[in-house]
């Protein structure tokens, strides 16, 4: 089999599932559901669950060769139900590319949660899904990485940055990555791209470099207010060899587009450790967070093909980052310095996943994959929970496989069991954290259509649910009240409310009432077995200055009854009542008044503007006149303007009965 690194285009052959195959696997499983259950410890697995093409519903199905699990990640609450939603690479996908040819065109796939780790819907993005308008080519492999980019664009919907490492903008697999704006059904909404060509990172690549390898969100490292991203380039010629591999540490404008660039490799970014020729540096990208405490995330970088200790056994490189992307210093994680005992050709480092503080100690951990660990049979991958110390040293560590850390899925030969890692919040609200893991190479439904397993790993308590709410009115005019829907995530056991006003509840969905006119600021703070954790929404509520009215009576008040039913509230409608059973056989005409300037003042819709000679510069504008000897309901649209608000207004009925008679009128002050 071709490794991962190979140059020439990698395709697995269709493999033969037997009989034999099956029975091998089936009596591992059964050996391994009858031993006895192992002693609780911080990493290993206390259950799992699966998403595949056999055990989860996926609208238009998975393809052979589809590599679903190639990329994972926890892409944050997209639909707004309370629960993470995953997204996942398949860079096998063929949508769009030539009828029946392997065109490796590549897709996205959203799994939206269950509070349990079920899957409730996937839905798919490609070049003929999901809205993406962007041309893909044979090969272009999107999916190849993924990375989290929380809510860029502030629209309250999580975004996603997605590798497509051999798009060829401007040359040969020089490798592109696509900042996609979602939308709370998983549909990309809008899309930009980096390359070599657009985005602010144009003239730096060249081919063969397979820009957008791997992904990392590094949080907002410059302290701009807009995060960062870390992008691996495995096919970098950096130092003189191919193959090398770079990392580009990329500094975003709010657009999400480059505002500025920094290379690490063998000549930059401050980087000193030794690579050789084929060592894939930037093959697996992780933010670790804080682990030496200086206030800034520690990245780790995978090189599958190094040779420490062993040909192609892998490894880790722990990069200390400055504030301008360069390194500090590093630490070197592998077989020769920290004795795994791996085989030659293991590939550790093929995935890697932060774990946040998995073990209570302080600091965080990491989690490694290693594709073609043997486990029990031949190439099922293996998973590796590493314990830190605070210099970037390895303090313990064990292995997750079919044989070992609890696990009890059951894997075949060739499935690369951690081909992706992906840390997730917690899901069921126990207070410990998931690890989703992929299997490119699973036959679940077809051969190598690919899996992801969710395991639920035994560790400290410390991960906070994640609070999150909705809003039902949050604008209006004083006195309004608005009703919070809690929509945080399941560890929630307890809610603490800051309406902004001064007036808080603990109620889980509570109702309020603001008095006073104002934005306000609403503060959410859930407290679960992980711990507690606040969200902020700055603005969240919006009261406006009230419509206030006066009525006069008109010229002939006891002609007609006539009432203002709504007051004129800017942006909805206005609507009056006029009975007119007094006057059987006239006709009725509303006419609604506003001293504000022409130019602010129109109407949507198109209704009649009447100018009234002598009245001081003001603008009129009728209703539909109504037939006479009825009740008749009028109705018009007041624009949103700013500008209108304090105009004075009133309403006015005319009898139409051979003269203009005027009735009884309403003044009124335009508000909110």
């Amino acid at each position: 089999m071709l490794g991962i690194g190979s140059r020439v285009l990698f395709r697995p052959s269709i493999r033969t599932v037997t009989r034999e195959r099956f029975f091998l696997s089936g009596l591992l499983a059964a050996l391994l559901l009858a031993r006895a259950p192992m002693a609780a410890q911080a990493g290993t697995v206390l259950r799992h669950k699966k998403i595949s093409e056999a055990t989860s519903a996926f609208a238009g199905g998975l393809d052979p060769n589809d590599q679903m699990g190639r990329a994972v990640i926890a892409l944050g609450d997209v639909d707004g139900d309370g629960n993470v939603d995953l997204a996942s690479g398949a860079i096998g996908d063929d949508d769009g590319g030539t009828a029946g040819l392997d065109s490796d065109t590549g897709a996205i796939w959203i799994h939206f949660l269950n509070a349990n780790g079920g899957v409730r819907a996937n839905v798919k993005i490609s070049m003929t899904s999901g809205d993406l308008t962007t041309t893909l080519r044979t090969r272009d492999q999107l999916g190849r990485s993924l990375a989290p980019l929380g809510d860029l664009d502030g629209d309250g919907v999580p975004d996603l940055a997605v590798g497509s490492a051999r798009d060829d903008d401007a040359g040969v697999n020089r490798g592109a990555i696509y900042l996609l704006f979602l939308t709370r059904e998983g549909a990309v909404k809008r899309w930009s791209k980096i390359s070599d060509t657009q985005g602010g990172f144009e003239g730096e690549l060249e081919d063969l470099d397979e820009f957008g390898r791997a992904l990392a969100n590094l949080g907002d490292l410059d302290g701009n207010g807009v995060i960062d991203l870390a992008v691996g380039a495995t096919g970098d010629d950096d130092g003189g060899a191919d193959l090398k591999g770079a990392v580009w540490v990329l500094f975003l404008n709010p657009d999400g587009s480059v505002l500025r660039h920094q290379k690490i490799s063998m000549t930059q970014g401050g980087f000193t450790g030794i690579l050789g020729g084929g060592d894939l540096f930037g093959f697996a990208l992780a933010n670790l967070g804080d682990v030496d405490g200086d206030g800034l995330p520690e990245l780790a970088v995978g090189c599958p093909k190094d040779d420490d200790g062993g040909v192609k056994k892998g490894c880790v490189w722990m990069l200390f980052l400055r504030a301008d992307g360069t390194v500090q210093r590093h630490v070197k994680i592998s077989d020769k310095m920290d004795v795994y005992g791996l085989k030659a050709g293991d590939e550790f480092g093929s995935a890697i996943a932060g774990l946040g503080d998995l073990d209570g100690d302080g600091i965080p951990d990491m989690a490694v994959g290693a594709i073609l660990d043997d486990g029990g049979l031949h190439d099922q991958g293996a998973v590796w929970i590493n314990f830190l110390n605070a210099d970037g040293t390895v303090r313990a560590k064990h292995r997750i496989n079919d044989v070992s850390g609890g696990f009890l899925g059951g894997l075949a030969n060739e499935d690369w069991f951690g081909a992706s890692l992906a840390r997730v919040p917690d899901l069921d609200g126990d207070g410990r954290v998931e690890l989703a893991v992929g299997a490119r190479f699973d036959d679940d439904g077809g051969i190598n259509t690919g899996s992801i397993w969710i395991l639920f790993l035994d560790g400290a308590r410390n991960v906070p649910p994640t609070p999150a709410f909705l809003l039902d009115r949050p604008l209006g005019p004083a006195p309004l009240e608005v009703r919070f829907t809690d929509r945080s995530s399941a560890g929630a056991r307890t809610w603490d409310w800051d309406f902004g006003d001064g007036a808080t509840s603990t109620q889980r969905h509570p109702a309020h009432v603001y008095a006073e006119p104002g934005l306000y600021t609403v503060r959410l703070t859930v407290g679960g077995l992980g711990g507690s954790a606040m969200r902020e929404l700055a603005g969240a509520v919006e009261v406006r200055v009230p419509a206030r009215a006066t009525v006069r009576a008109g010229s002939r008040p006891n002609r007609t009854c006539f009432a203002s039913t709504s007051l004129p509230v800017l942006g909805a409608s206005w609507t009056s009542e006029v009975d007119a059973t007094l006057h059987p056989g006239a006709g009725l005409t509303v006419v609604y008044g506003c001293s504000a300037p022409a130019q602010g003042l129109f109407l949507p819709g198109g209704e009649l503007l009447i100018a009234l000679p002598g009245m001081g510069g003001k603008l009129y504008f009728s209703s539909v006149a109504p037939s006479g000897g009825g009740v008749a309901q009028h109705s018009v649209p007041i624009p949103a303007l700013a500008s209108l608000v304090g105009a004075p207004t009133y309403t006015q009925a005319f009898v139409l009965g051979g003269r203009l008679e005027l009735c009884n009128a309403i003044d009124l002050v335009l508000g909110y």
